[in-house]
């Protein structure tokens, strides 16, 4: 029965068992304990057959398992996570996969704390796939979670929390019983312990595709692209939101997402809003929102044939919603008056909204990502209707940001598909999942040339008078000003003390702000 410990005494950095790789636990012990935060496995391909791991944090965040892409299967064994005042997580993942058969997982924190964690409220990219054992999550000043899950099954085994037993994160994901699809939680015969809460249920649900989706009563459908919801995106929206509420009929927004088809003709410049983004901002504004791949099966439909195939016969339209350049169909046939010579046949009420303008130039997609790629937030804020924002997941860094620099940093990787603002560093507010308050900060995106450059560029942001372990959290970054191009510099410490520089700046500006 071999043991492995790890103890950190340090204020400023993390306790960590096991590393990288693959790992596998039959039996013994592993114990870890950290002044600051404490990990049992990080960033490994786990599987726990046996044996017990115990992890304990006193000032910071104290994980069991904590990985982004690394599969973790639980077929036995104990898992204990406690912190004395933040959050404990039993089993983290961010893009991957948790299977539990057997053997139990307990958390206890003084903030929130989670047994099994793969989803939040704001984004859901990890599965479960549960089908014995137990989990148990308790919290002392704050909320539990069980289970928090988007997609995968739950077909047995035990969840217990002193809150909520299962949270269904918000993606779009709804709660099945029995059959499940792709990005949708099953639950068949588990026992639940605490409330059930669905994020997605209580306000939009997420279709990828028109192929299956059935609308089950009378709607009002807004189509086109919707490149970041615009000031003119947000005047259709409101017109639907409208006739919706006027006639009690379903809210229906189908964007055509032309990623795939970008990227297969290698002419993507990249995006102002990807998909979880867009997913995001829907989330409390209507009733249904489909995602549709402009792919093969939709650029060769007749538009007349749309119409009556998928607009009337499938989601029962009502009153449509469209922008006055919209077009759509095979050969780029279909168009306003297409849609209008269509209307009494097919029962419906076009509505053509007006383009909206900034000076003499129409809002568009296209003009704004102008803008952005220039670094010109002013305008790009002011066409948006609200500040250009950046989501992502918080991951594990050098650390440099707290050893070296005296600025604790949280680092996030951008969507690939995501368009970006020139390298350098700006003045921000962040929206961390589970915490109502606005954080101002400073970031800086770029290739860090100072410390060794990347492969892909990096956001990396310090929150003024804010410091606590956000590994695995979901944070959302809203850009309100550029302070300075990123830039080389010849020693850490001339890059520590403009680092300094750019903090009172942006202190500086928030304090003008408030």
């Amino acid at each position: 029965d071999p043991v492995i410990k790890a103890t950190k005494t340090s204020l400023n950095s993390t306790a960590i068992a096991i590393q990288g790789g693959t790992t596998e636990i039959n039996k013994g012990t592993i114990e870890v304990e950290g002044i600051y935060a404490a990990k049992a496995l990080y960033y490994t391909i786990a599987t726990i057959n046996g044996g017990t791991i115990n992890v304990h944090a006193t000032s910071s965040s104290a994980y069991g398992i904590n990985n982004t892409t690394e599969n973790v299967t639980i077929n036995g064994g104990t898992i204990n996570a406690s912190s004395d005042s933040s959050t404990a997580y039993g089993v983290a993942v961010s893009t991957s996969k948790v299977t539990m058969t057997d053997g139990a997982i307990a958390a206890s924190g003084a903030w929130k704390t989670y047994g099994i964690y793969t989803a939040s409220s704001n984004y859901s990219a990890g599965t479960i796939e549960m089908s014995g054992g137990s989990v148990d999550a308790v919290s002392s000043d704050s909320i539990a979670y069980g289970v928090t899950a988007g997609k995968g099954n739950i077909t047995g085994g035990t969840i217990h929390s002193s809150t909520y037993g299962l949270y269904v994160g918000y993606s779009g994901n709804i709660i099945t019983i029995g059959d499940n699809t792709d990005d949708t939680l099953s639950i068949t015969s588990p026992e639940i312990i605490g409330d059930v809460y669905c994020d997605s249920v209580a306000n939009m649900e997420y279709i990828y595709g028109l192929k299956t989706f059935e609308c089950d009563r009378p709607s009002a459908v807004m189509i086109g692209k919707f490149d970041g919801f615009h000031l003119g995106h947000q005047k259709l929206l409101a017109k639907l939101q409208r006739l919706s509420e006027q006639e009690s009929i379903a809210s229906i927004v189908i964007a055509f997402d032309m990623v795939p088809l970008l990227q297969k003709k290698g002419l993507l410049t990249g995006v102002l809003m990807e998909r979880s983004e867009k997913r995001a901002y829907l989330k409390d504004k209507v009733d249904y929102f489909v995602d549709c791949p402009f792919d093969a099966s939709i650029s060769e439909v007749q538009a007349e044939d749309f119409i009556r195939d998928e607009l009337v016969a499938k989601l029962h339209v009502r009153h449509l919603v469209v922008g006055a350049d919209f077009r759509f169909g095979k050969d780029r046939r279909g168009d306003i008056q297409m849609l209008g010579s269509m209307e009494e046949e097919c029962g419906y009420t076009l509505h053509v909204v007006p383009d909206v303008y900034r000076g003499k130039e129409k809002i568009s997609s296209h003009l704004i990502k102008d803008d952005l790629v220039a670094g010109r937030f002013r305008e790009v804020n002011e066409q948006l209707g609200h500040p250009w924002q950046l989501f992502g997941t918080v991951m594990h860094g050098r650390s440099l940001g707290r050893q070296v620099f005296e600025m604790p940093t949280i680092n996030i990787m951008p969507d690939p598909v995501k368009a970006l603002p020139p390298y350098g560093v700006y003045v921000v507010e962040v929206e961390i999942e589970g915490d109502e308050t606005l954080h101002p900060g400073v970031a800086n995106i770029g290739m860090k040339p100072t410390v060794g450059l990347q492969e892909k560029p990096n956001v990396e942001v310090h929150l003024i008078d804010f410091d606590r372990d956000l590994n695995g959290r979901q944070v959302v970054i809203s850009f309100y000003q550029f302070l300075r191009p990123e830039q080389k510099f010849e020693s850490l410490e001339e890059l520590k003390a403009q680092m300094h520089r750019d903090l009172a700046a942006a202190s500086s500006i928030w304090n003008k702000i408030s």
